[in-house]
């Protein structure tokens, strides 16, 4: 799969910045290269750059490669991927401000021990290799999808990186100063490949090799709020009667994430629905009404630095026996083996962060590997035939890159 890449062109971009600058980079060179590249035809522009000195925003120059330069690469690298990594030492406690612009701070205890534990975590991450178990045709519906998933989130590029495996974490609503009030929004884990995935295809990732399964906290955010109230929810936070469950959880979560109006999704069609968006909020603000203090608060983010809290405890428990974990959000993908050990451990730090029980969902990608490879016996063809397979041949390039990569 292409994608765009950015490149930022004033000078501004290539100066010295403490925490987020761009460290290994001038400049002169950069630009004389792209220049180089775009006489000799090897690049496009797919969009131009552009900067409003009214408003202080803009937007970055994106190009992509032209078959020329892809070619060429081909001719350099006939039987390899190149597989890139991120610079070891960029900031990975990120901290952003009211307008989500990314500002400096002052390190405090707090991140310093956070950035530390995020080492540990990455250090594990790359030692081992995260794939798609999928043929060529399968890839190439998949690429399709998530085109259609960027048409309606922009956002989202349409793209798999592989080489995306360090993570970082991002806070919210931050000042410049030390105070660790900084980060108690947010803190969210982002920066694997496989957070941008569409969810009905993290049921293919495998670790080294192996099938996974993806446990998910069940309805997480409204059973923290039950526990800090000393309450054990009971029945299902989205369930109101004749409202399908997506735009009942949509509307909940506007509930505790907005401070305002709240937009009617696209989607909601009040006739099919039996109710209008705004009766549906009412039908949630009736079903919970024991922690109607934290709706219209914007507290969203701040369930989301406890649930990353959470979640790094895990993280570092499997990362200290160099057991590599995948976290989406309140979610985590493990070694199908570890199924019940990452069920215990995620129960148990609820427990201990709340005081309270939770249920958990499952994924197990196991089921569909035994599914997918049933009937074809043991030791059916050679190393090399396997390698060989066209219809698997990207997955199979990808894997002997990393192994190259990493002398095995």
């Amino acid at each position: 799969m292409e994608t765009l890449l950015a490149v930022p062109k004033g000078a501004g971009a290539y100066s010295y910045k403490p925490r987020y600058g761009q460290s290994l980079l001038s400049y002169r060179p950069l630009i004389a290269a792209y220049e180089g590249l775009e006489r000799l035809g090897y690049i496009n522009v797919d969009t131009p750059g552009h900067w409003d000195k009214k408003q202080k925003r803009g937007k970055v120059t994106r190009i992509d490669a032209k078959r020329k330069l892809t070619k060429r690469f081909d001719e350099l690298f006939p039987d390899d991927i190149v597989i890139f990594t991120r610079h070891p030492h960029e900031e990975a406690i990120q901290l952003k401000d009211e307008d989500k612009d990314r500002i400096d701070y002052q390190d405090n205890e707090y991140t310093q021990r956070a950035r530390h534990n995020l080492e540990l975590i990455n250090a594990c991450l790359n030692r081992h290799w995260y794939d798609l178990d999928l043929t060529n045709e399968q890839f190439e519906t998949l690429y399709a999808e998530m085109v259609e998933q960027h048409k309606r989130k922009p956002k989202k590029p349409p793209v798999i990186n592989f080489a995306a495996r360090n993570l970082y974490r991002v806070y919210n609503n931050g000042s410049k100063d030390s105070s660790e009030e900084n980060f108690k929004q947010g803190g969210r884990f982002f920066g694997g490949w496989w957070e941008s995935l569409v969810s009905d295809y993290r049921r293919y990732i495998t670790i080294n090799e192996k099938p996974t399964v993806e446990i998910d906290y069940s309805e997480l955010h409204p059973h923290i709020m039950y526990a800090m109230e000393g309450l054990q929810m009971k029945g299902g936070a989205y369930a109101i009667e004749g409202v399908t469950r997506d735009h009942a959880k949509t509307a909940f979560q506007q509930l505790i994430n907005g401070t305002g109006r709240v937009r009617r999704p696209d989607d909601f069609d009040p006739v099919a629905e039996g109710m209008s968006w705004k009766e549906v909020l009412g039908e949630l603000r009736k079903r919970h009404a024991l922690i109607a203090k934290y709706f219209d608060s914007g507290y969203g983010i701040e369930l989301q630095n406890k649930d990353s809290q959470i979640i790094e405890n895990i993280l570092l428990h499997f990362s200290s026996r160099n057991i590599p974990c995948l976290p989406i959000h309140d979610s985590i993908i493990v070694h199908h083996d570890l199924k019940d050990e990452l069920k215990g451990m995620m129960l148990d730090e609820y427990r201990k962060a709340l005081g309270m029980d939770i249920g958990l969902k499952e994924c197990d990608g196991y089921k569909l590997f035994i599914e997918r490879y049933q009937g074809q016996g043991e030791n059916t063809a050679s190393i090399e035939d396997i390698l060989a397979d066209e219809e698997t041949s990207q997955y199979r390039r990808r894997l002997r890159a990393w192994y190259k990569q990493h002398h095995y």
